[in-house]
């Protein structure tokens, strides 16, 4: 299928997958929910890797750049600037959706869901389409990943991918669209940071290696415990304080 057919294609598909595990999930909150999600996950997972006649099994299926009005996108830089407006797009839809009737439902069940149906609001509609809308941007965002590897196995998306996306949101800030940006560039770019540090260490001293390296794990992993405990709001929090305090330097009130 072409790249422009593709991707919205696996988008709807995992808008469609997201509805199945969200009706059984329906019940449930907070970590509980979480499980089940998880859990959902390993069931897909043991589907993609069985199920070879579709997905290819282990070894996957491999695929050919993409290509748009003739251009190819076969490099880094050119998948970059493919993804690019494309992630801008969707950032953008995300937070205008928090001003329509169905994010102000969405804010309103999360803060309180029982004075929410109280209000009208239709509890099972409401989650049903948030359960939707997130796997709708999984989806496209997996589509361009895909399209960036070359190749997609279900090795790919194991687990631990799913516990770096919740790092992400953690990190950067649960509830808001730029607490996700933020997030993203943090988790991605920290453990290269600390690559660097260690490669520079090991230059200085080859027995460093040795120390530096679990440290390396280590020291992000604490990191990330940090802002659950120091700042549970994530970075976002932190960005608004520094431009309230900005706004009104030199004379705070």
């Amino acid at each position: 299928a072409p790249f422009w057919l593709a991707v919205p294609a696996g988008g709807a598909a995992a808008c469609l997958a997201g509805a199945v595990v969200g009706v059984p999930s329906l019940r449930i909150k907070g970590l509980y929910l979480a499980i089940a999600t998880l859990a959902a996950q390993v069931i897909f997972e043991w589907v993609f890797t069985n199920w070879g006649a579709v997905t290819g099994g282990i070894r996957g299926i491999n695929v050919p750049p993409a290509s748009l009005a003739g251009l190819a996108f076969d490099t880094d830089l050119r998948t970059y600037f493919l993804i690019l407006p494309v992630a801008a797009l969707h950032a953008y839809a995300a937070a205008n959706l928090f001003r329509t009737r169905v994010g102000r439902a969405f804010i309103a069940v999360r803060d309180r869901d029982l004075s929410a149906e109280l209000m009208g609001v239709n509890l099972f509609r409401t989650k049903i389409l948030a359960f939707m809308i997130s796997s709708w941007f999984a989806g496209i965002a997996g589509g361009l990943f895909v399209y960036f590897a070359k190749v997609v196995t279900p090795e790919s998306f194991p687990l631990t991918l799913s516990i770096q996306l919740l790092a992400m949101i953690i990190v950067g800030g649960l509830g808001t669209i730029q607490g996700a940006l933020y997030g993203t560039v943090f988790v991605t770019l920290v453990p290269e940071a600390l690559r660097s540090l260690t490669q520079l260490a090991q230059r200085l001293s080859p027995d460093a290696m040795t120390w530096f390296y679990p440290m390396r794990d280590i020291v992000f992993g604490a990191m990330i415990v940090g802002f659950l405990v120091f700042e549970p709001r994530g970075l976002a929090e932190i960005v608004t304080r520094v431009r309230r305090f900005f706004a009104l330097w030199p004379f705070p009130k």
